[in-house]
């Protein structure tokens, strides 16, 4: 990478309803438990740690 983002990448990472959900949550800069992330969105925790696996994987 060159110093210019991967818009592609970007947009199919934050495209996800879910993961939207989730970075709304994360945006106020607290610190979550998967299971507080889980119930604030209402998505089963299997669920929350992988679109959270998928978020921290592009950094």
């Amino acid at each position: 990478m060159n110093g210019i983002p991967n818009l592609t990448e970007t947009m199919q990472a934050i495209g996800d309803p879910t993961r939207i959900e989730l970075l709304t949550v994360m945006i106020d800069n607290r610190y979550y438990t998967v299971t507080e992330l889980s119930k604030r969105t209402l998505v089963s925790l299997s669920t929350t740690s992988y679109h959270l696996k998928k978020l921290s994987s592009m950094g």
